[in-house]
């Protein structure tokens, strides 16, 4: 489910089916199944997708309602013909009604050294049709409803809430210091940063697994902050325009290193001397 919403809704048959082969074949089964694999399976899958297969993985379709395309939406039969034959209809192509994300959308201007100001102002009418009025139409609602979904876990104890307050904690500080230091709007303010792209997904959904994170509720916040951390910095610095996964996966991979610091040692338990067997 989790790689499932991380695909383009037009992206070819065999591009999934590439994903849930390196996700649940490679990622979990070779290392043994449930339980045992070190990374994130879903994380592993889109990231072999996002670097195997940039232009599929970038081809997301826009609400007919954005007002930026006026090909109008595909009924089920178009749809249908367009992820397994690639083919479309006579008056509408892949790039009429494909487009690109809010934050990607913001990362190539800021990048061009438009400022932020001017990228989300008035000034820019042809970027309103995405970007609406607070951070990407329909992004903000889909991540509050990912946001709501996430306390409505920690509230049911099926997550702590250790790990999502380190991710969205360390991302919001350390992009509104460098929005708040920046005098020429060169970066994303917080509130960008925490309600577009899959942030909420990821701090709530993919890094919260149990099996590839630290154990110990100090371990989980370190994991966190970490992954914040890593989020932002691909997102301001790196070629890609979110780095959910890489963090996620980064992370993975200090998950047991963090647990040798943090895991509380059993009740009992004494240091062996040096040269004891």
């Amino acid at each position: 489910t989790l790689l499932g919403i991380a695909i383009p809704q037009l992206a070819p048959w065999w591009l999934p089916v590439v994903g849930m082969i390196m996700a649940i074949g490679i990622a979990k089964h070779l290392y043994g199944g449930l339980g045992y694999n070190p990374f994130n399976p879903a994380a592993v899958g889109y990231v072999v997708m996002l670097i195997s297969f940039p232009k599929e993985m970038s081809q997301w379709v826009a609400p007919d309602w954005m007002g930026q395309f006026d090909a109008g939406n595909l009924g089920i039969i178009d749809t249908l013909n367009a992820v397994f034959f690639r083919e479309f209809p006579a008056e509408k192509s892949l790039d009429m009604l494909t487009g690109a994300s809010p934050i990607d959308l913001i990362k190539g201007q800021l990048k061009m050294g438009i400022p932020f100001p001017e990228i989300f102002g008035a000034t820019k009418d042809e970027n309103r049709a995405v970007l609406g009025m607070f951070v990407g139409k329909g992004w903000e609602w889909v991540n509050v409803s990912l946001l709501i979904g996430g306390i409505y876990m920690i509230y049911k104890k099926v997550i702590s809430w250790h790990i999502p307050a380190g991710m969205l904690g360390s991302l919001f500080i350390l992009s509104g210091i460098f929005y708040l230091t920046s005098s020429k709007g060169a970066y994303m303010p917080p509130h960008y940063h925490i309600f577009s792209g899959g942030i909420m997904l990821g701090a709530f959904f993919i890094a919260t697994d149990p099996v590839t994170t630290a154990t110990s509720n100090l371990g989980k916040l370190i994991f966190g902050i970490g992954a914040g951390t890593i989020t932002f910095l691909i997102r301001t610095w790196g070629s890609f325009p979110d780095g959910i996964a890489f963090a996620v996966l980064l992370m993975n991979l200090s998950a047991a290193y963090i647990d040798h610091f943090t895991v509380p040692k059993p009740y009992g338990y004494q240091k062996k001397a040096k040269g004891d067997k």
